[in-house]
């Protein structure tokens, strides 16, 4: 089993990974946290991926891919595309912006994709 990373590079940025149940039990809106659901929550501002620790191995790969994919929608400004593209395919403009960040942050992260990959 290859272990959860504890941080994650996308672009310049440095995300700090945690599956810690204390810190899972304090995120909420006072932690400003982005995009939090049952499974994991992440924090654009403090770069921080948190990932629920009462999920199975599987699951927790399969949240710190979804995680990681929002820290690149937010790094490429793809939030705000869609309303200059009015003309243009929005999945296929999307794809296009988003695949070279995967590649940077899969080549940036070698652990991570053992991790996800390998998650038991």
């Amino acid at each position: 089993m290859t272990q959860l990373p504890t941080e994650v590079h996308v672009g310049r940025f440095v995300y700090r990974v945690s599956q810690d149940a204390a810190e899972w039990a304090e995120r909420g809106t006072t932690d400003n946290m982005v995009e939090a659901t049952t499974y994991g929550a992440t924090n654009h501002h403090k770069l921080i991926i948190l990932i629920n620790p009462a999920q199975l191995p599987r699951q927790k790969a399969d949240t710190l891919l979804h995680e990681v994919l929002h820290c690149v929608w937010a790094i490429s400004s793809l939030p705000f595309v869609k309303e200059l593209a009015d003309n243009v395919d929005y999945e296929e403009m999307t794809i296009g912006h988003v695949t070279p960040w995967w590649c940077l942050v899969l080549n940036e992260n070698p652990d991570l994709y053992a991790y996800i990959t390998d998650p038991e």
